[in-house]
């Protein structure tokens, strides 16, 4: 197996920096599945923080790296699962996405003493050149461990409504999250959100209100797939405003800490946010990045 990528752009350098530091606040290990054509982070939810539920990232090699190479495990599965310590990488490199001097990182897997992702750190000033090298012990993942890092099947969504600014859902959560241990989110198809917490008799909560409300729009894709399969996001198209159909609402409930987390987390502003519930049971939030897609999914509590 073998990897070799390189970082020019100092925008993408932040980008990946900052990147790796929201997903270390929300897991310390992350599986980096590295393909032809994307490269993913994925956190499963048994090694969440705070009971997180699971991330899946994903994006194209061009929304990350300038230059990439890898030869996979065998040709007919021609990719590379690595575990990682997002704690060590995003401490290491972190500290990248307020760099004004790095001019390329180099990224390659090597072998010393154990497998190790290094990090070559190129940076220039006006009066001399330096470099910076970081080698983060990584695991290689036995191809027959595979399928446990299949992206999440979820179920079909009841409603799947468009997010604030996430600003300003972070101010309105931080006013009440103290609240209560448990937060009930609610989206309506009238167009507004509701995230609501109870304690002791004394309910707190904040409402967005017109919102978008996405509908999918057929029962099958254009390629053919059903439309709860495992698609990074869902074919939609706005509901008929002229519409006759009942207002419904449907809600789910989780922990406020996990919440709090997915929602802090998130330092830059994302170009879309979708949250999507299903009934009692699913949170899905989504964000979008450019070509870059961040799912979070939070399970319901247990009445």
């Amino acid at each position: 197996m073998k990897f070799r990528a390189k970082i020019t752009s100092l925008l993408l350098v932040k980008q990946f920096a900052q990147l790796l530091q929201n997903l270390s606040r929300c897991s310390s290990k992350a599986v980096l599945r590295l393909s032809h054509d994307k490269v993913y982070f994925i956190l499963k939810d048994a090694e969440a923080k705070n009971k997180g539920g699971a991330v899946w990232c994903e994006g194209p090699i061009d929304a990350f790296f300038g230059e990439y190479a890898m030869e996979g495990f065998s040709k007919p599965s021609d990719e590379i699962y690595l575990d990682v310590n997002l704690e060590m990488l995003a401490a290491r490199i972190g500290a990248l996405k307020s760099a004004h001097s790095v001019s390329s990182v180099k990224v390659k897997l090597t072998n010393k003493v154990m497998p190790c992702l290094t990090f070559e750190i190129e940076s220039d000033t006006f009066r001399s050149k330096t470099l910076c090298v970081h080698d983060i012990p990584v695991s290689v993942i036995p191809k027959s461990m595979w399928k446990e890092y299949e992206e999440p099947e979820v179920p079909e969504f009841d409603i799947n409504i468009s997010v604030p600014e996430i600003r300003l859902v972070r101010s309105a959560l931080e006013r009440i999250k103290g609240s209560g241990s448990r937060a009930t989110v609610t989206g309506c198809s009238d167009g507004w959100l509701e995230i609501a917490m109870n304690k002791f008799t004394v309910k707190s909560a904040v409402k967005f209100k017109d919102l978008t409300v996405l509908k999918y729009q057929d029962e099958d894709d254009q390629d053919g797939n059903p439309r709860n399969s495992k698609k990074s996001l869902p074919t939609v198209r706005e509901p008929n405003s002229d519409s006759n159909e009942e207002s419904s609402s449907f809600s789910v409930e989780v922990d406020t800490r996990s919440l709090w987390q997915l929602i802090h987390t998130e330092d830059q502003r994302p170009d879309n946010c979708l949250c999507s519930i299903h009934e009692g049971r699913l949170l899905h939030i989504f964000y979008v990045y450019g070509d870059v897609m961040i799912k979070y999914l939070l399970p319901g509590l247990a009445s």
